[in-house]
C-alpha cells in the first residue's frame, strides 16, 4: 500500500476487518492441516498463470502491479460486484506505468481498501483483482487473461468473496437490514441453484448481489477455499468443508465436514472430479446442464459476456486431448439433446435475441433448464459401480435430473460448424447446425395457465399443429396475438423435431419452434422450443407427417 495512506478507517471498521482476519487464519490453518491431499491443496497446471498479482510489501504498505514471479506465490483474490460501468477504479493503458510504480490506496474504492487492508492482516503478500490486473481497455490483453481464468482461480490461495456488497463503493462489511432470516440465510449459502428467475432478481440480488452476477458463478466454483462476507456472518467454503459463525452450517473447527450433496458446489465438484478421469462419457452433460442452469440466471455487464463469463468451467471439463468438442455453449457428444433448454418463464424475456447462433442458450438472457427424466424403462446404468460411493452419489444425483436422453432417439445431426472470436469457449462470431429432422407448421396460442407445474416448468404457451400440441416456451416476448414483438402477419412458424420416445402407445416428443432467418432463405432462427418439461410419455399422436429433410439452424 500507498505510504501515504492513513488508518482512515473507523476504529470499529478497523476492528472488525481484524477479527475476521483472525477467523480467516483460523480456517486457512485448519484446512491446511486437515485436508491434505485433498482438492483443497491440489492446483492445475493447464493454462497459463495470470500475468500479474498486487504484491505488497508489508514492511513499507506499498502495493504495486507486478509480473507473477515463478515460483507461483500463495495469493488472494478477489470476487465483488463493480456496480455501473465506469465506476471502478481500473488498470488502463494510460495509467499502467504508475500502477508497477505504485497503487494510490485513497483513490480505491471502499471494498477495494477495505480487501487491501484485510490481506495486510492476513500476512499475504500477493492479490489478484480482475480489475487492476487485467488492462481493462485493452481487448488482446483481456481475452489473454479471460481464456486463464479457470487455472487463476484454481490456482489461488484464497478468495475473499464480497457477497452482499452491492459495488466497489459499499466496502466488504455490508450492515444487516434484518429483512431476512437467519435460516433463509443459511438455505441459501448452501443452495440456491432451483430458484425461479424471479426469485434471484429480488430476494438475491438485494441481499446477496455477488450471486446475481455472471462473472462470480465461476468464480466460487474454481476456487479451492473462500470466505464469504453477508450481511450476517463468515461463510467459510473449502473443497472439503463449509463453516459459519453461527455454527449453523459444518462441523466447527475439530472435524472435517462433509460434502452436501443438496449444495450445487460441493456436487459439482464431486462431479468434476470423476469427470478428470477417462471415463467421461455420460458424465459432462449432466454436470454442465447443472452449472448452466444456476449460471445462467445471473446477470452480467455485457451481453456478450454470455459464454465468456463461464469458459473457465468450460475448459475445465474438456482438458487437454479430450474427443469431445464445445459448441458455443454446448457439447457435441449430447447433440441434439443440449439443444432442447428452455427459457424460464419467470423471466422478463427480451423483444430479440442477443446475438445468433439462435440456438445457444448463449442468445437469450435469463435462466435455462432441460427436460427431467421420468419413468422410461430399461435405462442403463449410468456410472461404473466401482467409483467412490460419496461421488457416485453426487453424480447420480444430478442425473436424475439433467440427464434427460436416455430412452429417447435423438434426430441425425449432419453438420456443425462454429466460429468463435477468440477462444473456442468465449464469444461467437457466427454459428450453424444441421439436422436431418422433420417439421410441422405451428400456430402460437395463448392459454394462462395450459401446464400445471410450478416455477420455471409453468408456461402460459402453447404450439397448435395439425396433428397435434405441445407446450411452448418462448425464447423472447411473445404478444397476446401469438407473434414476437414486432413480427408481421405474414411471418410464419414451424416445430422441428429433435428428439422423441415411446411407450407401447404412449409417444412423448419435444422440438425446436423456428422462423425464417431474416439474412438468409434456407435458414432458419430458433424461437422457443415446445414440450412437455417432463421426458414422461403421454397419449397422443406424433406432431410429424413429413418426412425428413436436411433443417439449417442459425
Amino acid at each position: 500500500m500507498s505510504t501515504t495512506r492513513s488508518t482512515a478507517f473507523s476504529p470499529d471498521i478497523d476492528r472488525r476487518l481484524r477479527e475476521s482476519a483472525t477467523l480467516i487464519r483460523q480456517r486457512l490453518d485448519w484446512c491446511l492441516k486437515s485436508h491434505a491431499n485433498t482438492r483443497c491443496t491440489t492446483t492445475s497446471s493447464n493454462g497459463a498463470l495470470p500475468k500479474r498479482l498486487i504484491h505488497f510489501d508489508l514492511s513499507t504498505q506499498r502495493a504495486r502491479l507486478v509480473p507473477t514471479p515463478s515460483p507461483l506465490p500463495q495469493y488472494a483474490i478477489l470476487s465483488y460486484v463493480w456496480g455501473t460501468e465506469g465506476d471502478n477504479f481500473c488498470t488502463l493503458r494510460a495509467n499502467i506505468e504508475q500502477m508497477h510504480d505504485d497503487i494510490p490506496f485513497t483513490s480505491l474504492p471502499l471494498t477495494l481498501r477495505h480487501v487491501f487492508e484485510l490481506v495486510r492482516h492476513l500476512s499475504i503478500s500477493y492479490l489478484w483483482v480482475d480489475a487492476i490486473c487485467i488492462v481493462q481497455d485493452d481487448e488482446h490483453d483481456k481475452a489473454t487473461e479471460i481464456v486463464n481464468m479457470a487455472s487463476t482461480y484454481i490456482n489461488a490461495f484464497l478468495q475473499i468473496a464480497a457477497m452482499s456488497s452491492l459495488s466497489a463503493h459499499h466496502g466488504l462489511l455490508a450492515p444487516d437490514d434484518n429483512t431476512l432470516s437467519l435460516s433463509e440465510h443459511h438455505q441459501i449459502m448452501k443452495v440456491c441453484r432451483s430458484l425461479r428467475q424471479q426469485d434471484w432478481d429480488s430476494t438475491l440480488y438485494h441481499h446477496y448481489r455477488l450471486l446475481t452476477r455472471g462473472w462470480t458463478f465461476q468464480e466460487r466454483i474454481l476456487t479451492r477455499r473462500v470466505v464469504h462476507f453477508t450481511k450476517k456472518e463468515l461463510v467459510w467454503e473449502c473443497k472439503s468443508a463449509r463453516w459459519c459463525e453461527c455454527g449453523a452450517i459444518g462441523d466447527g473447527l475439530e472435524t472435517c465436514g462433509q460434502a452436501f450433496i443438496n449444495n450445487m458446489s460441493a456436487a459439482l465438484e464431486a462431479c468434476m472430479t470423476l469427470s478428470d478421469g477417462q471415463e467421461r462419457r455420460g458424465r459432462v452433460s449432466p454436470l454442465w446442464r447443472e452449472c448452466v442452469m444456476s449460471y445462467s440466471k445471473r446477470n452480467l455487464g455485457k451481453s456478450s459476456d454470455r459464454l465468456p463469463a463461464i469458459s473457465g468451467i468450460a475448459a475445465l471439463l474438456h482438458p487437454p486431448g479430450a474427443e469431445d468438442e464445445y459448441i458455443a455453449g454446448l457439447w457435441r457428444e449430447a447433440m441434439p439433446f443440449d439443444l432442447l433448454w428452455r427459457c424460464d418463464q419467470t423471466s422478463r424475456l427480451k423483444e430479440k435475441k442477443m446475438f445468433k447462433p439462435s440456438w445457444s442458450w448463449g442468445s437469450v438472457h435469463c435462466g435455462v433448464g432441460w427436460p427431467a427424466a421420468r419413468h422410461w424403462k430399461g435405462e442403463p446404468e449410468l456410472f461404473p459401480s466401482q467409483v467412490d460411493s460419496s461421488l457416485e452419489a453426487s453424480l447420480t444425483y444430478l442425473a436424475s435430473g439433467m440427464y434427460f436422453e436416455h430412452g429417447l432417439t435423438g434426430v441425425p445431426v449432419r453438420h456443425i460448424d462454429v466460429e468463435p472470436v477468440h477462444s473456442r469457449f468465449g464469444e461467437i462470431k457466427r454459428g450453424v447446425v444441421i439436422l436431418s429432422s422433420r417439421k410441422a407448421p405451428v400456430q402460437i396460442r395463448k392459454r394462462c395457465g395450459l401446464v400445471g407445474e410450478n416455477g420455471h416448468d409453468h408456461t402460459d404457451w402453447v404450439a397448435e399443429g395439425m396433428r397435434s400440441s405441445l407446450p411452448f416456451y418462448p425464447d423472447i416476448q411473445f404478444t397476446e396475438d401469438g407473434r414476437e414483438v414486432g413480427a408481421s402477419e405474414d411471418d410464419a412458424y414451424w416445430l422441428v423435431e429433435v428428439a422423441s420416445g415411446s411407450q407401447g402407445g404412449r409417444i412423448w416428443e419435444a422440438g425446436l419452434v423456428v422462423k425464417r432467418a431474416v439474412d438468409r432463405d434456407d435458414a432458419y432462427e430458433r424461437v422457443g422450443l415446445a414440450g412437455h418439461s417432463v421426458c414422461e410419455p403421454r397419449e397422443g399422436v406424433s406432431c410429424f407427417a413429413s418426412e425428413p429433410e436436411d433443417i439449417m439452424l442459425v
